[in-house]
């Protein structure tokens, strides 16, 4: 109730400034005005949304063939973005700062609404998100893997995949600005070395009504502005929006999200697919697909900003699919306490 009635009351100061700016005739009233009505759809959206995930609605592995002669294979790494400006203001806590930091927002907004863009729609990486993804691009410049306490071979050999430039190794982020950004930042070193892009899947969008999980590029488009330091990134040159549908409609809920997602995997010429995506997704993609007799952290908590996790993830000739949960491996950083 809390976040509705912060909502709410920036919302009411919001269009009592559109108005007045619109009242100038001047271009930056028209961009202001163009994102008022962003800021109208992303409302109704959360009036409207029934984006969640229930168990009932959730894949069941059990009934996955694993002695399938036609069983197909993937490996898929997780790399949750870094923190958002969105995270920033609402995650930190409820205590005295948040209303400082409510506050401070609400002006930030203002500013960047007079250049046609958002910081709470769509929400772009804090300046601690983007160190934290400066700080993965660090964590892929190693040389050995120091972290990782099990399935260490296998962990090293994804990582040098990636690393290395392999080609049967795909970069994929969703298609909100966060996700997009982490990628940039952290495998940039990998894509200065390929040239390649990175695609955008629509599938991976967040799990929640929230705004900030609402994508501002249009079906075939990417965001020209990815914010913060990123603002000047040629983003037609690094991604490629191809199959972006544009963001979630009210009817795709995220299980729905997440079948479409394990269905489009199967469907990739390449082995390893690293996506850079959401935290609530990724919890719920895994407890989707990991057996549910399997008990593990990754069931219960968050993946951390900007952490790694790897697994193999397999399908019979039914579409029945199943992550093996042997092969389950935190690459960097870990969950949420």
């Amino acid at each position: 109730m809390e976040l509705v009635a912060a909502l709410l009351t920036l919302t009411v100061a919001l269009n009592a400034f559109f108005v007045f700016l619109a009242c100038l005739k001047s271009k930056a009233a028209g961009r202001v005005l163009s994102m008022q009505r962003k800021w109208a759809g992303a409302l109704i959206y959360m009036v409207q949304s029934k984006d969640k995930v229930k168990a009932k609605n959730l894949p069941c592995s059990s009934k996955t063939d694993l002695d399938d002669p036609n069983l197909k294979k993937k490996t898929v790494v997780f790399v949750r973005h870094g923190e958002s400006v969105w995270n920033e203001v609402f995650n930190r806590g409820k205590g005295p700062g948040f209303l400082f930091r409510l506050l401070l927002s609400f002006f930030r907004e203002l500013y960047q609404i007079s250049f046609g863009d958002s910081l709470m729609i769509d929400s772009p990486l804090s300046s601690v998100g983007e160190t934290q993804g400066k700080d993965l691009f660090q964590f892929m410049q190693q040389e050995k893997l120091r972290t990782v306490m099990y399935n260490l071979n296998k962990a090293e050999e994804i990582f040098h995949k990636i690393k290395s430039g392999d080609r049967d190794c795909k970069l994929i982020a969703s298609n909100l600005r966060r996700s997009m950004a982490t990628a940039a930042l952290g495998f940039s070193a990998r894509i200065r070395k390929t040239k390649e892009k990175i695609q955008i899947v629509p599938y991976l969008q967040e799990i929640t009504r929230n705004v900030d999980a609402v994508s501002t590029a249009g079906k075939g488009e990417v965001q020209a502005n990815l914010g913060g330091s990123l603002s000047d990134i040629d983003t037609e040159a690094l991604f490629d929006p191809r199959i972006n549908t544009g963001s979630k409609p009210v009817s795709l809920t995220g299980s729905r999200r997440i079948e479409l997602f394990a269905r489009w995997l199967f469907n990739q010429r390449e082995g390893v697919i690293v996506a850079a995506g959401h935290s609530l997704y990724f919890k719920s993609f895994l407890t989707a697909y990991l057996p549910k007799s399997f008990e593990h952290v990754c069931k219960k908590k968050k993946m951390r900003n900007s952490a790694v996790v790897t697994f193999d993830v397999v399908q019979d000739s039914t579409g029945s699919v199943m992550i093996l949960p042997d092969t389950l491996t935190t690459l960097y950083l870990r969950y949420c306490k």
